[in-house]
Order: C-alpha cells, then sequence, then structure tokens
C-alpha cells in the first residue's frame, strides 16, 4: 500500500543479500525510492542490488563515505536488519545525518547482545531462563567441574547461530569454548545447558511509542545437519502449540522486561524452550528484523507489519501506534510455516522449482539463498539455508500438504547431478496441540 507522504522519498539500506529483498520490496509498496549498498561490485553476490531502485557499491561498514554519498543523494532515511552489526552502522549514520532510527542509542542495542544481562534481566522480571556455567571470574578447572553435560556453547555477543556447538565432555567443551571465542567480539562466551526432549519456540514482539504487544509465537523444528554442531531449523510453525499458556504465564512479565531494557520502537524476539515438566526455559533474544521475517504471517492475517512500521519509523521519525491494536498472536485460528530446505556439502550447478512454488496461493513467498557455484560446507553455521517458503493455511493439513509438494518440486544438484539436499522432513512431526 503506498503512503503519500512517503512518494519517491529516499531510503537507503544498509546490506544487499537475498534477505534486504524484503526490506526493498515492502519499502516499494509504500511508494519510497530504494538504493542498496554493500562493497560487493559482483552483484550475483548482492542480489538485493537487482531489485532497488539504485545501488551502491559501498560498504554498509564506511559510515565516512556513506555519510559524503547519501548527502550528496539526498537521502530521506536510513534502514538495516538482519544483522546487529549493520544495525549498528545504521545507528552511526542516522547520526552523522540527523535521521531517525528505532534505535536511536546503541546502548540499548548493546544489552540485547549480552546473553548473561538479558537472563539477569529476565530473572529480575520472574521469566524463567536456561541455567549457565561459565564464569569468568573463576578458570576454567573451577567453573567446569560443576557442568552437567551435555551443554550448549555460543559467543556471547553473536547471533545467526555462529559459532555454536554442543558438548558431551571436557574436552569437547574446551574445544567448544575456543571456537565460540572465534565468533565473539568482546572475547566472551555462553555455556548454558541443553535441554533434551524440548521444543524450541520464539515469541515475536513489536514496539511503537513505548509501547509493546506479542505479535506471534512459533513452535521451531531442526535437524543435526552436522556431528558437534548446533542443530539447524528447517521449519517453523504458527501459532505455537503452546502460545496459550505462554499467553497466561509469561508475556506480561516479558513485555516488562523488553521495556525495561529501552526498547521503545522496532521487534524483538524471545528464544526459548518448552518441555511438559517445566514449562518455558528462555536463553537469548534479538532486537531486530528476524531472518524469519514472521511479519508476512502477521500481515496476512491482521495487517499488523513490523517491517513496514520500522520503514515508517526511518522515515519520519514515528509510528502509527494504533496498528499494534491489530495484532493477533493466534493468526486468527489459522496456520503459517516458514519451511527451508537445507544442503548437504557440495558446490551447486542447479536450482529448480522455485517458480513453480511461487504459483501456488497459498505461499507467500520463497527464496533461493545461494548462487549458482556456491559452495556449501555444512560447518556449524547456517551455511546450508539453501530455499525457503512462507507458507500459509487455513488448516495444519494444507500446510502439510503444501510441504509435502515443495519437497517434490525443488530441486539442488552438485556438479555431478547429484542431489544436494538433506532427507525429506516429515511433516508428521507438526504439532497443533493447544495452538488456538
Amino acid at each position: 500500500m503506498m503512503i503519500k507522504q512517503f512518494e519517491g522519498k529516499k531510503l537507503l539500506i544498509l546490506g544487499a543479500t537475498v534477505d534486504e529483498i524484503q526490506i526493498i520490496n515492502a519499502a516499494k509498496e509504500m511508494g519510497i525510492y530504494t538504493i542498496a549498498t554493500d562493497y560487493n561490485t559482483d552483484w550475483t553476490d548482492s542480489p538485493a542490488k537487482f531489485v532497488a531502485d539504485k545501488a551502491w557499491n559501498i560498504s554498509w561498514s564506511d559510515i565516512d563515505a556513506l555519510e559524503k554519498k547519501a548527502i550528496e543523494t539526498v537521502i530521506d532515511g536510513v534502514m538495516a536488519g538482519y544483522s546487529e552489526k549493520r544495525i549498528l552502522a545504521a545507528i552511526a549514520l542516522c547520526k552523522r545525518l540527523n535521521k531517525p532510527f528505532y534505535v536511536e542509542d546503541e546502548k540499548v542495542l548493546l544489552k540485547t547482545f549480552d546473553k548473561q544481562k538479558f537472563k539477569n534481566l529476565c530473572k529480575h522480571y520472574g521469566v524463567p531462563v536456561t541455567r549457565d556455567y561459565y564464569d569468568a571470574k573463576k578458570g576454567f578447572e573451577d567453573w567446569s567441574k560443576d557442568v552437567i553435560y551435555p551443554v550448549v556453547i555460543k559467543p556471547a555477543d553473536n547471533g545467526g547461530s555462529r559459532g555454536i556447538t554442543t558438548c558431551f565432555n571436557k574436552n569437547e567443551l574446551k574445544q567448544g569454548i575456543d571456537y565460540a571465542l572465534s565468533f565473539s567480539d568482546s572475547g566472551s562466551v555462553v555455556v548454558e545447558e541443553l535441554i533434551k526432549d524440548a521444543r524450541e519456540v520464539i515469541a515475536y514482539y513489536t514496539f511503537s511509542n513505548g509501547k509493546a504487544v506479542l505479535s506471534a509465537m512459533c513452535d521451531k523444528y531442526e535437524r543435526n545437519v552436522s556431528d558437534g554442531f548446533n542443530s539447524l531449523p528447517d521449519t517453523y510453525l504458527y501459532p505455537s502449540s503452546h502460545i496459550q499458556e505462554y499467553v497466561y504465564t509469561h508475556d506480561e512479565n516479558v513485555k516488562n522486561a523488553l521495556l525495561d531494557m529501552g526498547m521503545r520502537e522496532g521487534s524483538a524476539n524471545l528464544q526459548g524452550f518448552y518441555r511438559e515438566d517445566f514449562g518455558f526455559k528462555f536463553f537469548e533474544m534479538d532486537f531486530r528484523v528476524g531472518g524469519t521475517n514472521t511479519y508476512l504471517f502477521t500481515d496476512y492475517y491482521s495487517n499488523e507489519n513490523y517491517l513496514k512500521m520500522l520503514i515508517e519509523y526511518s522515515m519520519s521519525g514515528a509510528t502509527d501506534v494504533t496498528l499494534l491494536k491489530n495484532a493477533d498472536p493466534f493468526l486468527k485460528g489459522k496456520y503459517g510455516c516458514i519451511f527451508t530446505l537445507l544442503s548437504k556439502n557440495g558446490t551447486i550447478n542447479s536450482q529448480e522449482g522455485k517458480e513453480i512454488v511461487d504459483a501456488w496461493k497459498n505461499v507467500l513467498y520463497t527464496c533461493f539463498y545461494h548462487k549458482i557455484g556456491t559452495v556449501i560446507e555444512v560447518n556449524g553455521s547456517q551455511f546450508p539455508k539453501t530455499f525457503r517458503a512462507y507458507i500459509v493455511g487455513d488448516t495444519i493439513e494444507e500446510i502439510k500438504d503444501t510441504i509435502i509438494k515443495i519437497q517434490n518440486t525443488v530441486k539442488v544438484k552438485d556438479e555431478f547431478g547429484n542431489n544436494m539436499l538433506f532427507e525429506k522432513f516429515d511433516v508428521n512431526q507438526l504439532n497443533t496441540n493447544n495452538a488456538c
């Protein structure tokens, strides 16, 4: 929907990956002229540049060059998402240009980087969290003697599933810490309990004018694609089968904790586990546009689109708080599903099926994440993520049927003609008990 006041205004988007295409599409729908930027001169490595109205080959971290170019071009707003580092760059650039950005004080964002500080705040508000073991004030031998295996080790200040390992003994614990430290800018790690036989859940919040609402909640289904590394998600199902219990027991406390962190505009997601014997335990959060792009479902079902709200704030310095009244985390009693195909090791030689899936009425959006010639390495990152589809359905059977059709339609092969995709996802895993 075009917004008259933004028609022809210019929005600079920091980053030009396939994810930034979502920001560009949303801004164009609002009538905004879009400019994408990163350092890649080979635009096949920056597919968003082909979609934007204009593209610059300037690194999103080169604040000096961007400031000069933005002034010359008369930029009206700056937007960033999907990466904390890009958001920090946007904060710095907007301060120089005197432009609004939903995170005005980087201290608020930095609070979310520190997983331990986040947990401490949750405890203060009565929100349960996973148990931690690492103690920087003690030596390895002192604190490690209390560890109950298995544990998950992760950088304290990095996201996107980078640097994460699962450890089952003391030797693996030491190796996992070294690996996590290689991804940490602050030189710190988190060692926390691995909760067995639990479902991971994500709660999504939207903020406007200092108000917060629960926009969505999902169950996350994962698979282990490489021994020793953290599992990777291939399916997110909305709404969560535990959403009723969450709303009743924790929603208000979580909102109070997030507002206490200084969040006034934007979107955040809270990640945790659910198991019948203890309920919920949370372990981290993000204060940014997340890679799940959940706004596609909230917009489709209830006209609540946090991405457009963030763009609106970048262009005007304000958002319409009344839009929060549209929030319905139960999705009108219907379903949304993010389904991802993951690839094995190899070099991508061919990809097909996207155009067919795009034509299905209950598929909102699809994308391939890699270009032909990309070398896939299953090494503990999210690099194996290859194809993603956003599915809606009146019934869970409609969701299941569409997943089956996608797995029979989308093909990714290596240079020898071998299938690169992992074995098919079993749709019978999907659980909808108590969702609505």
